[in-house]
């Protein structure tokens, strides 16, 4: 039995479909599915299509002609570039770093630690756990770190292991433990933080979602109400503002991943792909930029504000 799928690199798929063949497999190999079939991978682009012409890659080069990494994706059919994404342009290697969950971290009250949190139960519940720099300091790797810069440290989500768009319905007891277990190991930090202002309306019941994670150990106050397109802004420019190892302490405040702990937030950054009814904004999966953006949204403005670059009106303050 033979079954082709259709899928072009570089839509709003392509983590689904990346994750469900590509993951870990090159052209040609035969492995066993997540159905328990065995399955081939035969890749193919449009020049294996003896029926289009030289005008169809024209065509191609023409509607990417802005994007050089989307072009390559189209035209190679390469699966693991992010050309098209919505943060692909301002996510790079220098935003990873390698903390480690050490309670004897020794500078630790040079850092501010506090959660972000987007809710979900169909959909993955994400809370992440982020440190800033209360000064110039050093961090558990042993690199300086520029006042104002922020570390998401590490994260708890809910996404069910065969899909990462969906949640494990996990209830909200449930998960208020994983993120005291988090806190407990990431440097046993306060379990405090800002999250989706939704888990805070009643809708009729005498408790919210946010009197339930009090109850069980985890305050989270509800966050700036910041629109989505504004808010993803001052996510780009943090990334954007990432030093290599030896330069952290130089220019201005960025926003690092500790990429081993914090998978899903890394796939979402990947993957994040603009809406066809407004570029500006993201499509699909995005539990996790919604933490992020909540806990940067929320701090800034107990700062006062801060300027950013607005990728598409240029200098703006926020």
């Amino acid at each position: 039995r033979c079954v082709w799928f259709l899928s072009n690199p570089g839509g709003r798929s392509h983590g689904a479909a990346h994750d469900m063949f590509l993951e870990g497999h090159n052209n040609g190999d035969i492995f066993e599915s997540s159905a328990g079939r065995l399955t081939m991978l035969l890749q193919g682009t449009f020049r294996d299509n003896p029926f289009l012409d030289s005008d169809y890659m024209n065509t191609l080069k023409s509607a990417t002609r802005n994007d050089p990494t989307k072009q390559a994706m189209w035209l190679d059919g390469s699966w693991h570039l992010l050309g098209g994404s919505l943060f692909g342009s301002v996510y790079s290697n220098d935003n990873a770093v390698r903390w480690f969950p050490d309670s004897s971290f020794y500078n630790q009250e040079d850092w501010k630690f506090t959660l972000g949190y987007d809710d979900g139960q169909a959909s993955p519940a994400w809370c992440g756990l982020f440190a800033e720099a209360r000064t110039m300091t050093r961090g558990p790797d042993d690199q300086t770190y520029r006042k104002g810069s922020i570390v998401l440290v590490a994260e708890f989500c809910t996404a069910r292991p065969d899909d990462r768009t969906k949640g494990d319905y996990s209830t909200t007891k449930d998960i208020a433990k994983g993120i005291c277990r988090m806190c407990a190991d990431w440097y046993d930090v306060r379990r405090f933080g800002y999250g989706d202002p939704m888990i805070f309306k009643a809708d009729g019941h005498e408790q919210t979602l946010g009197h339930l994670f009090v109850d069980n150990g985890v305050t989270i106050e509800p966050a700036s109400s910041r629109a989505r397109v504004p808010g993803w802004s001052i996510l780009k420019q943090y990334l954007a503002n990432a030093q290599p190892v030896g330069r952290r302490h130089d220019g201005d405040p960025a926003l690092y991943v500790t990429e081993a702990a914090a998978p899903h937030e890394v796939w979402e950054l990947k993957n994040a792909m603009p809406s066809p009814k407004n570029p500006d904004d993201t499509d699909g999966s995005d539990h996790s930029l919604d933490g992020t953006r909540y806990y940067l949204g929320s701090e800034i403005n107990k700062g006062g504000g801060v300027e950013v670059y607005d990728f598409w009106t240029g200098l703006r303050t926020i």
